[in-house]
C-alpha cells in the first residue's frame, strides 16, 4: 500500500475491529462500512503527504493531536500516529507523545473487547488481552470471565483475521496456551497449527514440586485480590513484589477475579481431553529456572500427541517472553513451521525436539 510504499506500518485499530469480532467476520468495508481507524508510525505531515491525491478530500483539524482525516468513494478514515502516553483521567486533552511502536500504543488505547490490531496489507494479528486482564478487564461488578468465554474470544478473533481458506497459527503462554489447545480441540479447521508454552494442565497429574517432594495444588482463595498476590509473589519472588510500588501491586491484584476463575478451571475436572488434539503442535519450557511441573508436562505432550515437537528455551524461565525474546521467537518460528511442513504433506508421526 502507498504506506509500505513510503517506509511506515500500517494497522487497523478500534471499533471496526471489535466489531469484526463480534460478528465472526471480517471489517465491513463499502456503502455500509463505519469509519476505519488506523494507526501508524508516520509523523502528521507524512501522513497528509501519504494520503494526498489519494483521497477526495482531507482535513487537519486534528492534526496537533495526531490525526488526520480524509475520505475516499465515500469511505471515511482517521489517521493517527503512534502514541506514547495516554489522556489523563481528570482532563479531556492528551498530552501528546508520539510514538514508534504499535504495542506502545495498542497499550494506552481503551477496547472493550480486547487490546488488539490487524496489520496491514496481511492482516496478520498481533497481540491481545485475554478478557478480564489488563486492557480487557470490563467493568468493576463483570462476572469473570469462564475458560469457555476465552476459547469464544480466541475463535472470534481467528474468524477475524483469517481469510477464507487459510488458517493461522496460535501461540500461548501460560494459561493462554490451555486456551489455545482448548480452542483448536473445538474448531481444529480454523488452525495451522498452535504452540504452547508452559501452559499449566494440573489434571494431568504433574504438581509443584519443592525438594523433589510434590506438593498439592493449594485451594483459590475466596478473595480474588488475594489470590492474584499469591500468583504473582510465586512467579516474581517475595523480594522482588515488595520492591514494586504500590500502584503495581494494585495492578496486579486487579487481575483477581479473571485469574481467580482461569485457576478454578483447570484445577478441578479436566477441562479438556489433550488426547482429541489434531492440530500440528510444539511444546515449549525454559530451563532449569523453570518449574518441574513444567517440563513434565510440556514434555508429555510432545512425546503423547501424534506429529508433536517439544521445543526448550534453556537460559529462560516462565518469562521466556520477556527475558528471551529472540528464542521465544524461534520457538514461535518453529510453532508456524510446524503448520507449513503439515500443509505441505510431512508426517505427523516423526517425534522431534528443538533447543535454544
Amino acid at each position: 500500500g502507498r504506506f509500505a510504499a513510503a517506509g511506515h506500518s500500517l494497522y487497523l485499530v478500534g471499533g471496526s475491529v471489535r466489531d469484526a469480532i463480534l460478528s465472526g467476520g471480517a471489517p465491513p468495508v463499502g456503502d455500509t462500512a463505519p469509519d476505519l481507524d488506523f494507526t501508524t508510525d508516520a509523523r502528521p505531515d507524512a501522513i497528509e503527504a501519504v494520503v494526498r491525491g489519494w483521497a477526495d478530500a482531507v482535513w487537519t483539524q486534528g492534526k496537533r493531536f495526531g490525526t488526520i482525516a480524509c475520505i475516499r468513494d465515500g469511505q471515511k478514515y482517521e489517521i493517527t500516529t503512534h502514541r506514547a502516553e495516554a489522556y489523563h483521567p481528570d482532563s479531556r486533552k492528551p498530552d501528546v507523545a508520539f510514538g514508534d511502536d504499535i504495542e506502545d500504543d495498542l497499550a494506552r488505547r481503551d477496547f472493550t473487547v480486547n487490546a488488539m490490531a490487524l496489520r496491514l496489507p496481511d492482516l496478520e494479528l498481533l497481540t491481545y488481552d485475554r478478557r478480564g486482564y489488563q486492557g480487557s478487564r470490563g467493568e468493576p461488578g463483570d462476572p469473570a470471565p469462564t475458560l469457555g468465554t476465552h476459547v469464544e474470544d480466541l475463535l472470534g478473533i481467528v474468524a477475524a483475521v483469517r481469510d477464507p481458506g487459510r488458517r493461522v497459527t496460535a501461540i500461548g503462554h501460560s494459561l493462554g496456551g490451555v486456551v489455545v489447545m482448548a480452542a483448536a480441540i473445538a474448531e481444529p479447521a480454523s488452525f495451522a497449527s498452535i504452540g504452547l508454552y508452559e501452559a499449566p494442565m494440573p489434571w494431568l497429574g504433574f504438581r509443584r514440586s519443592r525438594s523433589g517432594a510434590p506438593q498439592p495444588w493449594p485451594s483459590v482463595a475466596e478473595d480474588p485480590a488475594v489470590e492474584a498476590e499469591r500468583f504473582f509473589r510465586r512467579q516474581v519472588g517475595d523480594a522482588t513484589w515488595e520492591r514494586l510500588p504500590e500502584s503495581s501491586k494494585d495492578d496486579k491484584r486487579a487481575d483477581g477475579p479473571a485469574l481467580a476463575s482461569d485457576l478454578r478451571s483447570i484445577r478441578g475436572r479436566p477441562p479438556f481431553d489433550v488426547a482429541m488434539l489434531s492440530v500440528p503442535a510444539v511444546f515449549a519450557h525454559g530451563g532449569p529456572s523453570s518449574q518441574a511441573h513444567h517440563h513434565r508436562t510440556m514434555d508429555y505432550l510432545a512425546a503423547e500427541i501424534p506429529g508433536a515437537i517439544g521445543f526448550a528455551i534453556h537460559d529462560a524461565g516462565h518469562g521466556a517472553h520477556l527475558s528471551s525474546p529472540d528464542a521465544f521467537a524461534e520457538f514461535v518460528r518453529a510453532a508456524v513451521a510446524q503448520g507449513s511442513r503439515a500443509g505441505a504433506g510431512a508426517s505427523r508421526n516423526e517425534p522431534q525436539s528443538e533447543t535454544r
